[in-house]
């Protein structure tokens, strides 16, 4: 146990400090702290004269390191108490003796080195000594009695006041064993329930002691941790300073010990902590034992890992980059650069070693084709801290560098520097200098082109016209006088005959027919397209009800999706329908009862139309062939046509931007499906 005194910065309260041994494994510790007003109980009858002497004094002591101090208020000092000290290895100092242990009556010299007759005893179990004095120069102006009176006194003095502290200190006890009790018991309950690991050590390395807290760090239990040293759960590199730290503070070169250190896990990895320690003393000052508090800091081990990997990884890709960076702070001064910086701008290596920023931007202002604009546009930047730009810089030399600058912001968005990437486009440039005049060459032979090519277009869609046109009134003639033949002369001409004048008959209107759809193709390819909103169900309904009028014996399920809105030139779209609706009537007309459906359905945003038959269909190997003009898949005795159809259907669509294409099985129909632009 250790009793030590302080007193509060009024002076009016001293506070007696009791702690425990913590040296003894698994009883914990604590400290009591009794709170009394001196200047009540004790200051006056420390007042009281022993003796009538003018110079009779009565002071309670206590040592403190190489000093003593006084604890009572002294009548030759102004000091307070507790404030007032004297080396304790002063000759014949009377405090001096009173802490060694024993009682006496003899001659030495006070506080103030005056020659004095002095009682001084040390209480026993407590850390203070009392002097009763009476200075010699008074004690021997009288008589010898006088003086062996005086000593009486003085002894008895001595002794009562003796007995009444001694009657404070065991009530003070008392009261003390019964508060530490209870401080033991929240010390324990405190210790082990700490969240932090906390441990006893001794001299020889040997734990003493630990909490829970402690032991699940290492995986171990408390018993087996009281049975181990410290440099047996410590990492083979750090136990040289952990033996170091327990050397020292038992020597008492340290006061107090701190590191980071690797404990051992008993799975075999280490666990990073921060250790602090702490030497403990009894109450006369010798070394008992060492508290040590422990915090896992693993997890700010691995993020400081992390980090230093991700410096090293952006110190790897900055030095690796084909850009010159440059880091500045707020006020503009260079941070940090990379070596290609300096080779880009031709900065002397001294001058960024020495990050001498006035010679650095000298270097750059003598390359600048125009340093006034550049030193504005930096001005500018660095006064808008959030502002992000892009530039080209023309150098004197003929170069271009690119130019980018962001700021660089914190958590909170307040900008503390400025980065800079500079990149040599000086190639690029030219390559887009050549490009261009390629492009406007380009250009302008596919101008010649295309001018070319209209006007072939024209002369050949004149042409086509023409011949068309023109063969149509031989046709007819032939058609005519075919027909005049086989009334007038039938009766003359043998079955064989007639039947060669109908055949001619009957490709000459094939012929007629090819003509017309040639024509009307090339109508469709010429004609300007005039966009609009376009009703399709409303089309569909009406080239229906003609297909049935048509062929009222037949015998067709006509399904069309209602509020099928198109925008496209209305002629051309009605055009495309129709061919489809032909085509899908023409291919189901061997079919008892036969189903014709036209819909729509949206797919990733726009809208596929279809028109679907329960038909012949075709193979779908033969698909390619579909559109192409003349193309056909049957033959013209199964379904007739001029294979015309498909290929306007597709010219139709390709204007309107969409596409067309189609899916079928043999006797199992088809389904032509086309998109348009909106």
């Amino acid at each position: 146990m250790s009793i030590s005194i302080t007193v509060d910065p009024s002076g009016r309260f001293v506070y007696a400090t009791i702690g425990t041994n913590p040296s003894t494994p698994r009883t914990g510790g604590g400290v009591v702290l009794l709170e009394a007003d001196p200047s009540k109980w004790l200051y006056p009858y420390l007042g009281l004269r022993p003796m009538a002497a003018a110079s009779a004094e009565t002071a309670l002591v206590q040592a403190d390191g190489d000093d003593i101090v006084f604890l009572s208020p002294l009548r030759h000092n102004p000091a307070p108490p507790l404030t007032f000290r004297r080396p304790a290895k002063a000759a014949h100092f009377a405090a001096a003796a009173a802490l060694n242990g024993r009682g006496a009556f003899d001659a030495f010299v006070d506080y103030w080195n005056e020659p004095v007759f002095a009682a001084v005893a040390r209480l026993d179990r407590a850390p203070w000594g009392i002097v009763v004095k009476v200075d010699q120069r008074e004690a021997l102006a009288g008589y010898w009695q006088q003086i062996r009176h005086t000593g009486a006194t003085a002894l008895a003095a001595f002794v009562g006041f003796w007995a009444l502290i001694l009657m404070l200190f065991f009530t003070w006890k008392r009261r003390g064993e019964t508060a530490l009790r209870e401080s033991e018991a929240r010390f324990r309950d405190t210790f082990e329930r700490s969240t932090i690991g906390q441990s006893l050590t001794g001299r020889d390395g040997k734990l003493l002691n630990a909490n829970q807290a402690f032991a699940d760090m290492l995986g171990l239990s408390i018993e087996e941790l009281q049975q181990v040293t410290a440099a047996q759960i410590t990492h083979p590199d750090d136990v040289a300073e952990t033996q170091e730290c327990i050397r020292s503070l038992f020597a008492g070169e340290r006061t107090a010990y701190r590191m980071e250190k690797r404990y051992r896990h008993r799975d075999g990895h280490f666990v990073f902590a921060d250790m602090s320690t702490t030497l403990l003393r009894d109450d006369h000052g010798a070394p008992l034992c060492l508290i040590t508090s422990v915090v896992d800091i693993s997890a700010r081990k691995r993020t400081e890992e992390e980090l230093r990997f991700r410096n090293v990884v952006l110190s790897t890709q900055q030095e690796s980059s084909i850009d010159g960076i440059l880091v500045v702070d707020v006020n503009g001064k260079m941070v940090s650069s990379n070596g290609r910086f300096a080779e880009m701008w031709g900065i002397p290596s001294d001058i960024m070693e020495s990050r001498s920023d006035e010679r650095a931007l000298q270097s750059v202002m003598e390359k600048l084709a125009d340093p006034e604009a550049f030193i504005s546009e930096v001005k500018r930047l660095h006064a808008t801290s959030d502002e992000k730009s892009r530039d080209e810089i023309a150098l004197k030399d003929g170069r271009t560098f690119d130019c980018y600058s962001a700021p660089m912001l914190d958590a909170d968005r307040r900008c503390f520097g400025r980065v800079w990437h500079f990149r040599d486009i000086t190639e690029i440039k030219r390559a887009e200098a050549a490009l261009a005049a390629a492009y406007g060459e380009l250009e302008q032979r596919v101008a010649e082109r295309t001018s070319e090519l209209l006007v072939t277009n024209q002369e050949l869609e004149s042409f086509a016209y023409a011949v068309a046109h023109d063969l149509r009134g031989p046709l007819r003639g032939i058609d005519g006088w075919s027909q005049a033949v086989l009334e007038d002369c039938g009766p003359q001409l043998d079955e064989r005959g007639r039947k060669y004048l109908k055949t001619v008959r009957v490709e000459t209107q094939r012929m007629a027919q090819l003509i017309d759809d040639l024509l009307e193709l090339s109508r469709v390819t010429r004609a300007p397209m005039r966009r609009e909103t376009v009703d399709l169900t409303a089309v569909a309904q009406e080239l229906g009800a003609c297909l049935r009028a048509e062929r009222p014996e037949r015998v067709v399920d006509f399904v069309v999706a209602p509020a099928m809105v198109a925008t496209g030139d209305a002629v051309l779209l009605r055009a495309a329908l129709q061919n489809l609706l032909q085509n899908a009537w023409k291919f189901t007309a061997k079919r008892t009862r036969a189903r014709v459906e036209v819909g729509c359905v949206s797919e990733d945003g726009r809208t596929v139309y279809h028109v679907r038959d329960d038909g012949a269909g075709f193979d779908m190997r033969f698909a390619g062939k579909l559109f192409a003009p003349f193309q056909r898949l049957h033959s013209l005795d199964e379904f007739p046509g001029t294979g015309i159809g498909l290929a306007t259907v597709q010219r139709i669509i390709h204007r309107h931007g969409g596409k067309v294409w189609a899916t079928a099985e043999v006797d199992q129909g088809a389904t032509f499906y086309f998109t348009l632009t909106a």
